[in-house]
């Protein structure tokens, strides 16, 4: 994992202001820097050395003749196959990288070298003769990339503020963005919260050259589950548990430490697991545990190191350590959001224990449904043909009882489905909701129509496949919204504010093209959660772990919020009172009724906009000035 930077068409300055954008992408590559330039192009890079840590894995690359150049950030987990056949093609290596793969790959076989890759990356290629630039996000989107058009000029980074530090982009709110990151907590891409700015989208190019811009998509998840597979039980039930471990083992590859977070969920469990199998050392795990046991999930993680036998390290956080961790993760944050502290803390203790890279369970709840937003949505498409005969008038008047501002969330959930065609394009971002339209309506002038981005895009994808399976629609919905536009966010953000490489062999495009063509019956028997990867694994986890209830990285933010962020959230709140889009008296009547205790005020919605506050003076102010 690395930082990536550039400028097309730099003009005057254009590589002192690529230094300033690497220089802000030092937490991601401690390891080496540097800088490619001409009259055409900057490309800017920091490494994290991984594969071939030697001198020869600088970047960024050029080929022998000098024609390509290269800057990657990420991971080709097929590389040494690619370098057979490349080899076998004429082409000469001088190092160990995969990157060096990506120059040569390019030259032999053009664009097409993406749909040959299997792994996590986000790059740019540079081809000096045709005067050209190729950028390309992975098809999950593990990676980020980020751009900036200013005319005919091209600004791009592995992160907003390098964005932001080259000096020629504002750092300027877009305030149009706010319902819907109020509602979903993230933003869809390829928008951000930031005017001007815009994320590649994951599985596509962008090919920029004398003719203009140009941005394809190579890959789709909904593609895949299209038609349904046919026959036997067993034998999907094989083929998904040979490409788990496949996925396993692909990823494993590194020349520095690795290992593994371990939470004692089926996922990190699964993972781990797997990866005990295919080595005969111990697998080192990490875990985050606290002193205060109603928050302790501690005692799972050590039920699953010691039934795989891991060199496991279980790292015991205060009170008060846990909220200096949480402070310093706001700090941290590229793009706001309400969650990845737990990401943040458990990188930080995996890389003062000296690992590089470590795996992740990520991906498993939203391909083998282990959320229990899958039930939810799967009960209501069984009653969507009866609600849909209900009149709509009567529908309306129901909701119009559930709903206002100070119902509880539930309730004006309830309401808006009633409205809704009852249809996962339009329930998903219900369900996903943090704040209602109600509540939306109380705090910004101009509410919006706040999810019909992600409603849009889900409709798109399922009208053209009308065979989806329901829970394919629902795996669909959730890697390509919640996991993507947070949890994979999120992830990079606080792992690499630690230069961490997280894994995340879950998402193995081939595993995930295989599994939402299962029909429910076979992922879900009797509803119940993750049971394919259970069966698949064919008795690898512990009872204990399989049979645990579900249960998230809790942490006390009320208290924090009542307590010791007293101060500075209420310094945050006014911050975004203050901006325009925002009803003042709102921002300060929310914060006093929390104070006060009163139950129509939950501690998501004020810590929603305190992590909204605190990433403007971290991120918008410092850049502003």
């Amino acid at each position: 994992m690395c930082g990536i930077a550039g400028i097309w068409r730099p003009g005057e300055g254009g590589e002192e202001a690529v230094r300033r954008m690497i220089g802000a992408l030092a937490h991601r590559g401690p390891d080496d820097r540097g800088v490619f330039s001409d009259e055409q192009v900057v490309l800017g890079h920091r490494r994290l050395s991984i594969l071939d840590p030697s001198p020869l894995g600088h970047q960024p690359m050029a080929a022998a003749d000098g024609r390509v150049q290269v800057v990657f950030n990420g991971e080709i987990y097929n590389f040494h196959e690619l370098r057979d056949q490349l080899g076998g093609a004429g082409h000469t290596f001088r190092s160990d990288s995969d990157t060096e793969v990506l120059l040569y790959g390019f030259l032999e076989w053009g664009e097409a070298l993406i749909e040959r890759l299997v792994g996590d990356f986000a790059f740019a290629i540079y081809d000096g003769r045709e005067q050209a630039l190729l950028l390309a996000r992975d098809r999950f989107g593990v990676k980020p990339l980020y751009y900036a058009r200013l005319g005919d000029q091209l600004v791009f980074a592995s992160e907003v503020r390098a964005i932001l530090r080259s000096g020629r982009v504002a750092a300027q709110l877009d305030e149009a963005r706010l319902p819907e990151f109020l509602s979903l907590q993230s933003v869809a891409p390829p928008a951000t919260l930031v005017e001007g700015v815009r994320m590649l989208e994951p599985g596509a190019t962008m090919r920029v050259d004398a003719g203009g811009v140009c941005i394809r998509k190579f890959w789709d998840l909904a593609e895949h589950a299209a038609e349904p597979l046919a026959g036997d039980p067993a034998t999907m039930r094989r083929e998904v548990q040979r490409r788990l471990y496949r996925a396993v083992e692909r990823q494993m590859v590194s020349d520095v430490p690795l290992g593994a977070f371990l939470s004692g969920g089926i996922d990190s469990s699964a993972v781990v697991g797997m990866m005990s199998r295919l080595v005969e050392r111990p697998i080192q795990t990490i875990a985050v545990a606290f002193d205060d046991a109603g928050f302790d999930d501690g005692h799972f993680a050590r039920i699953a190191a010691d039934a795989f036998g891991t060199d496991h390290v279980e790292v015991k956080l205060t009170d008060d350590e846990l909220y200096e961790h949480a402070h310093a993760a706001l700090g941290a944050q590229d793009h706001p959001s309400a969650d990845g502290i737990n990401t943040y803390i458990v990188s930080q203790a995996a890389r003062r224990r000296g690992l590089k890279v470590a795996l992740s369970g990520l991906g498993g709840d939203e391909l083998f449904a282990g959320y229990s937003n899958f039930a939810r949505l799967e009960r209501l498409g069984r009653f969507q043909s009866g609600l849909a005969a209900v009149p709509a008038p009567l529908r309306h008047a129901v909701a119009t009882v559930c709903d206002g501002p100070t119902r509880p969330i539930a309730a004006q959930k309830i309401a808006e489905l009633l409205r809704s065609d009852g249809s996962i394009a339009e329930a998903y971002p219900v369900v996903r909701r943090v704040l209602s339209r109600a509540q939306l309506g109380e705090l910004l002038h101009e509410p919006g129509d706040e999810t019909l981005g992600v409603t849009r895009r889900l409709r798109q994808a399922f009208f053209a496949r009308p065979n989806m399976p329901t829970l394919s629609q629902v795996s669909y919905a959730e890697a390509t919204s919640y996991m993507h536009d947070i949890l994979l966010r999120d992830t990079d953000q606080m792992s690499m504010a630690h230069s961490l490489e997280v894994r995340v062999p879950l998402l193995d495009h081939e595993l995930a093209e295989y599994v939402v063509r299962i029909p429910d019956a076979v992922k879900r028997p009797k509803m119940a959660p993750k049971q394919l990867m259970v069966d698949a694994l064919d008795g690898l986890l512990p009872d204990e772990i399989v049979h645990r209830p579900k249960q998230g990285f809790r942490m006390p933010f009320e208290r924090w919020l009542k307590g010791p962020l007293r101060d500075t959230c209420r310094t945050n709140l006014q911050r975004v009172a203050a901006i325009p889009s925002f009803r003042e008296h709102a921002i300060a009547t929310l914060w006093e009724d929390f104070l006060a205790g009163k139950a129509s005020v939950s501690w998501s919605r004020v810590w929603l906009l305190n992590c909204l506050g605190s990433w403007i003076a971290n991120v918008l102010e410092p850049t502003s000035q």
